[in-house]
């Protein structure tokens, strides 16, 4: 429990209680994951959009909201990547969106892949392969 963890009562009470500005509510776990997945994807039929939709940051629709569920491995990018080829075949519709998708949790996993092998070099300036570069300012 969050007491057992060194929160107050009132403070594990309001951990758990939905605020109102959220614009959906986060349920932890792969059922809950799964299920938004089907909801955005099949459900909603939003895949479509997505490319034009994705960085709207007000609504549950405007993006697909996954980030949570993938972060802590309840879901995994190749589930999304399937569901996403299985929404192309299925509708018969594969466009920039449904690509978009795909190629976006490529990228996620690219970056994890980095940093486990760089650790914090990836934030220093001459990045993981120490690059020096001369730095300039523009006057203008």
């Amino acid at each position: 429990t969050l007491q057992q963890l060194g929160f107050s009562e009132e403070e594990a009470k309001q951990a758990q209680t939905a605020d109102p500005r959220g614009v959906m509510s986060f349920v932890g776990g792969e059922t809950a994951g799964l299920a938004r997945v089907k909801e955005y994807i099949f459900d909603n039929d939003c895949l479509k959009d997505y490319f034009d939709t994705r960085n709207g940051m007000v609504g549950k629709d405007y993006s697909t909201k996954f980030s949570s569920w993938l972060a802590i491995g309840c879901v995994s990018p190749r589930y999304i990547a399937e569901q996403c080829r299985e929404y192309e075949r299925v509708r018969g519709i594969k466009n920039k969106s449904t690509y978009w998708v795909i190629w976006e949790l490529t990228v996620r996993d690219f970056f994890r892949f980095q940093s486990a092998k760089h650790g914090n070099k990836v934030f220093f300036a001459g990045g993981p392969a120490d690059v020096q570069r001369r730095w300039g300012t523009n006057k203008e």
